[in-house]
Protein backbone atom coordinates (compact mmCIF):
# COMPACT_ATOMS: atom_id res chain seq x y z
CA UNK A 1 0.00 0.00 0.00
CA UNK A 2 1.35 3.41 -0.99
CA UNK A 3 2.26 5.64 1.94
CA UNK A 4 0.35 8.92 2.04
CA UNK A 5 1.98 12.26 2.74
CA UNK A 6 1.98 12.98 6.48
CA UNK A 7 2.50 16.53 7.77
CA UNK A 8 3.18 15.51 11.35
CA UNK A 9 5.26 12.36 11.61
CA UNK A 10 8.81 13.70 11.31
CA UNK A 11 8.45 16.79 13.48
CA UNK A 12 6.46 14.90 16.10
CA UNK A 13 9.17 12.25 16.32
CA UNK A 14 11.62 15.05 17.04
CA UNK A 15 9.36 16.71 19.61
CA UNK A 16 8.87 13.39 21.39
CA UNK A 17 12.63 13.10 21.67
CA UNK A 18 12.82 16.64 23.02
CA UNK A 19 10.08 16.00 25.56
CA UNK A 20 11.79 12.85 26.80
CA UNK A 21 15.13 14.66 26.99
CA UNK A 22 13.51 17.33 29.19
CA UNK A 23 11.73 14.69 31.26
CA UNK A 24 14.97 12.76 31.82
CA UNK A 25 16.85 15.94 32.68
CA UNK A 26 14.20 16.91 35.21
CA UNK A 27 14.34 13.48 36.81
CA UNK A 28 18.11 13.66 37.26
CA UNK A 29 18.20 17.33 38.28
CA UNK A 30 19.87 18.32 41.55
CA UNK A 31 17.50 21.16 42.43
CA UNK A 32 19.76 22.28 45.29
CA UNK A 33 22.51 23.19 42.81
CA UNK A 34 21.85 26.76 41.63
CA UNK A 35 23.94 26.46 38.47
CA UNK A 36 22.41 23.17 37.35
CA UNK A 37 18.90 24.38 38.16
CA UNK A 38 19.36 27.61 36.20
CA UNK A 39 20.76 25.69 33.21
CA UNK A 40 17.81 23.28 33.25
CA UNK A 41 15.33 26.17 33.42
CA UNK A 42 17.00 27.71 30.36
CA UNK A 43 16.70 24.41 28.49
CA UNK A 44 13.06 24.02 29.55
CA UNK A 45 12.14 27.57 28.53
CA UNK A 46 13.88 27.24 25.17
CA UNK A 47 12.07 23.99 24.43
CA UNK A 48 8.73 25.47 25.48
CA UNK A 49 9.37 28.36 23.08
CA UNK A 50 10.00 25.79 20.34
CA UNK A 51 6.66 24.10 21.12
CA UNK A 52 4.92 27.47 20.91
CA UNK A 53 6.48 28.10 17.52
CA UNK A 54 5.41 24.66 16.33
CA UNK A 55 1.79 25.32 17.32
CA UNK A 56 1.94 28.68 15.55
CA UNK A 57 3.13 27.09 12.32
CA UNK A 58 0.34 24.51 12.49
CA UNK A 59 -2.28 27.19 13.12
CA UNK A 60 -1.03 29.31 10.22
CA UNK A 61 -0.59 26.66 7.54
CA UNK A 62 -2.71 23.65 8.52
CA UNK A 63 -5.50 25.35 10.46
CA UNK A 64 -7.18 27.10 7.48
CA UNK A 65 -7.45 23.81 5.59
CA UNK A 66 -8.81 21.96 8.61
CA UNK A 67 -11.48 24.64 9.19
CA UNK A 68 -12.95 23.97 5.73
CA UNK A 69 -12.97 20.20 6.38
CA UNK A 70 -14.10 19.98 10.04
CA UNK A 71 -14.57 23.28 11.85
CA UNK A 72 -15.45 21.62 15.16
CA UNK A 73 -12.20 19.67 15.14
CA UNK A 74 -10.28 22.78 14.10
CA UNK A 75 -11.78 24.65 17.05
CA UNK A 76 -10.82 21.78 19.38
CA UNK A 77 -7.20 21.83 18.26
CA UNK A 78 -7.05 25.61 18.49
CA UNK A 79 -8.35 25.35 22.06
CA UNK A 80 -5.70 22.73 22.85
CA UNK A 81 -3.01 25.09 21.56
CA UNK A 82 -4.34 27.75 23.94
CA UNK A 83 -4.29 25.18 26.76
CA UNK A 84 -0.72 24.33 25.78
CA UNK A 85 0.29 27.95 26.45
CA UNK A 86 -1.38 27.89 29.86
CA UNK A 87 0.23 24.60 30.88
CA UNK A 88 3.70 25.59 29.73
CA UNK A 89 3.47 28.96 31.48
CA UNK A 90 2.59 27.10 34.69
CA UNK A 91 5.66 24.92 34.16
CA UNK A 92 7.90 27.93 33.67
CA UNK A 93 6.53 29.53 36.83
CA UNK A 94 6.88 26.36 38.91
CA UNK A 95 10.54 25.86 38.05
CA UNK A 96 11.32 29.56 38.38
CA UNK A 97 9.97 29.43 41.95
CA UNK A 98 12.59 26.83 42.85
CA UNK A 99 15.39 29.35 42.39
CA UNK A 100 13.68 31.66 44.85
CA UNK A 101 13.53 29.03 47.61
CA UNK A 102 16.19 28.18 50.16
CA UNK A 103 18.04 25.02 49.15
CA UNK A 104 16.55 22.96 51.98
CA UNK A 105 13.04 23.80 50.73
CA UNK A 106 13.66 22.77 47.15
CA UNK A 107 13.41 18.99 47.37
CA UNK A 108 9.65 18.78 47.94
CA UNK A 109 8.99 21.70 45.58
CA UNK A 110 11.18 20.03 42.96
CA UNK A 111 9.10 16.86 43.18
CA UNK A 112 5.95 18.93 42.63
CA UNK A 113 7.48 20.61 39.58
CA UNK A 114 8.59 17.24 38.19
CA UNK A 115 5.08 15.77 38.50
CA UNK A 116 3.62 18.85 36.81
CA UNK A 117 6.10 18.37 33.98
CA UNK A 118 5.22 14.67 33.69
CA UNK A 119 1.51 15.54 33.49
CA UNK A 120 2.24 18.02 30.71
CA UNK A 121 4.33 15.53 28.75
CA UNK A 122 1.50 12.99 28.94
CA UNK A 123 -1.00 15.64 27.81
CA UNK A 124 1.20 16.72 24.92
CA UNK A 125 1.74 13.14 23.75
CA UNK A 126 -2.05 12.71 23.59
CA UNK A 127 -2.37 16.01 21.71
CA UNK A 128 0.16 14.91 19.07
CA UNK A 129 -1.57 11.54 18.75
CA UNK A 130 -4.88 13.28 18.00
CA UNK A 131 -3.21 15.35 15.30
CA UNK A 132 -1.57 12.27 13.77
CA UNK A 133 -4.54 9.89 13.93
CA UNK A 134 -7.56 12.16 13.56
CA UNK A 135 -6.54 15.37 11.84
CA UNK A 136 -4.10 13.81 9.40
CA UNK A 137 -6.70 11.24 8.33
CA UNK A 138 -9.22 13.99 7.58
CA UNK A 139 -6.66 16.01 5.64
CA UNK A 140 -5.59 12.97 3.63
CA UNK A 141 -9.24 12.18 2.82
CA UNK A 142 -9.81 15.63 1.30
CA UNK A 143 -6.40 16.67 -0.03
CA UNK A 144 -4.04 15.02 -2.51
CA UNK A 145 -0.42 14.28 -1.63
CA UNK A 146 0.58 17.10 -3.97
CA UNK A 147 -1.61 19.52 -2.03
CA UNK A 148 -0.30 18.26 1.29
CA UNK A 149 3.28 18.66 0.09
CA UNK A 150 2.55 22.24 -0.94
CA UNK A 151 1.29 22.97 2.58
CA UNK A 152 4.48 21.47 4.01
CA UNK A 153 6.69 23.45 1.64
CA UNK A 154 4.97 26.70 2.66
CA UNK A 155 5.26 25.81 6.35
CA UNK A 156 8.92 24.81 6.18
CA UNK A 157 9.79 27.76 3.95
CA UNK A 158 8.42 30.16 6.55
CA UNK A 159 10.56 28.93 9.45
CA UNK A 160 13.66 31.07 10.16
CA UNK A 161 17.00 29.18 9.84
CA UNK A 162 17.84 29.42 13.56
CA UNK A 163 14.48 27.94 14.54
CA UNK A 164 14.73 25.29 11.83
CA UNK A 165 18.09 24.17 13.20
CA UNK A 166 16.50 23.59 16.61
CA UNK A 167 13.85 21.36 15.06
CA UNK A 168 16.39 19.51 12.97
CA UNK A 169 18.63 18.79 15.97
CA UNK A 170 15.71 16.73 17.30
CA UNK A 171 14.30 15.36 14.04
CA UNK A 172 17.49 14.07 12.43
CA UNK A 173 18.39 11.46 15.10
CA UNK A 174 14.71 10.51 15.57
CA UNK A 175 13.61 9.59 12.04
CA UNK A 176 14.30 6.74 9.63
CA UNK A 177 16.26 7.02 6.34
CA UNK A 178 13.14 7.21 4.15
CA UNK A 179 11.72 10.07 6.18
CA UNK A 180 15.03 11.91 6.08
CA UNK A 181 15.21 11.61 2.30
CA UNK A 182 11.71 13.03 1.91
CA UNK A 183 12.33 15.80 4.43
CA UNK A 184 15.72 16.87 3.07
CA UNK A 185 14.57 16.53 -0.51
CA UNK A 186 11.73 18.95 0.17
CA UNK A 187 14.02 21.34 2.02
CA UNK A 188 16.52 21.33 -0.85
CA UNK A 189 13.91 22.68 -3.25
CA UNK A 190 11.70 24.81 -1.02
CA UNK A 191 13.52 25.93 2.14
CA UNK A 192 15.83 28.99 2.24
CA UNK A 193 19.34 27.90 1.12
CA UNK A 194 20.88 28.79 4.48
CA UNK A 195 18.31 26.64 6.29
CA UNK A 196 19.01 23.68 4.01
CA UNK A 197 22.77 24.05 4.35
CA UNK A 198 22.47 24.29 8.13
CA UNK A 199 20.35 21.14 8.22
CA UNK A 200 22.91 19.27 6.12
CA UNK A 201 25.71 20.31 8.48
CA UNK A 202 23.67 19.04 11.42
CA UNK A 203 22.94 15.76 9.65
CA UNK A 204 26.63 15.19 9.01
CA UNK A 205 27.27 15.71 12.73
CA UNK A 206 24.32 13.75 14.13
CA UNK A 207 24.00 10.77 11.80
CA UNK A 208 26.24 7.69 11.68
CA UNK A 209 28.73 8.13 8.78
CA UNK A 210 27.08 5.52 6.54
CA UNK A 211 23.64 7.10 7.01
CA UNK A 212 24.98 10.58 6.27
CA UNK A 213 26.79 9.48 3.10
CA UNK A 214 23.64 7.68 1.91
CA UNK A 215 21.56 10.83 2.46
CA UNK A 216 24.23 13.01 0.84
CA UNK A 217 24.31 10.78 -2.25
CA UNK A 218 20.53 10.92 -2.49
CA UNK A 219 20.48 14.73 -2.26
CA UNK A 220 23.15 15.04 -4.96
CA UNK A 221 20.73 13.59 -7.47
CA UNK A 222 17.45 14.85 -5.98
Amino acid sequence: MQKRKDLYIEVHKGLRKGLMNIMTGAGRLDVENDELLAAFIDDLNNFIDLLAGHAGHEDKWIGPHLITIDKELADTIEAEHVEDKKLTQSLKNEYKKLLQLDREQRSAAGDKAYILLADFVGWYFRHMSKEEQVIMSKLQAKLSDKELMEIEHQLVGGIPPNEMNKYMELIIPSTNPEELRVLFGGMKHHAPPEAFEGACSLAETLLPPDDWHSLKDFLASA
